[in-house]
């Protein structure tokens, strides 16, 4: 006796992969409400942009609502991730470090006023 057993499995992608492009909302907050970690209606938004008007960063802040500590996450235009830093309490040494991360991600841009994640 031959027995055939289908079996029909769908695979997800894990939360911290960023989707393939063409996949990605044409958006800059949709597309970072997409991609970053603890994402919600509570998140903040921040599209930064050359003095030519041209998206280069867009900074992502968690809803905390969604995670105890969301972290800020921060894209580039096609949606990778650029730099994450987490919601922890640091010393002043780590505080000044990570705030010259932050500085050097946005250095020379302006931002846009921050919008929040659209709701689902």
């Amino acid at each position: 006796m031959l027995c055939f057993l289908l079996v029909a499995c769908r695979v997800l992608p894990a939360p911290d992969v960023v989707p393939p492009e063409a996949a990605l909302p044409p958006d800059p907050v949709a597309m970072a409400c997409a991609v970053a970690a603890c994402s919600g209606p509570l998140s903040s938004v921040i599209v930064w942009r050359d003095a030519d008007g041209a998206l280069k960063v867009i900074e992502h802040r968690g809803d905390l609502s969604r995670c105890s500590h969301p972290p800020s996450t921060w894209l580039d235009p096609a949606g990778a991730v650029v730099l994450v830093q987490g919601e922890e309490p640091v010393d002043a040494a780590r505080g000044a470090q990570l705030q010259a991360e932050r500085e050097a991600a946005t250095a020379g841009l302006i931002a846009d006023a921050p919008a929040t994640c659209p709701l689902p």
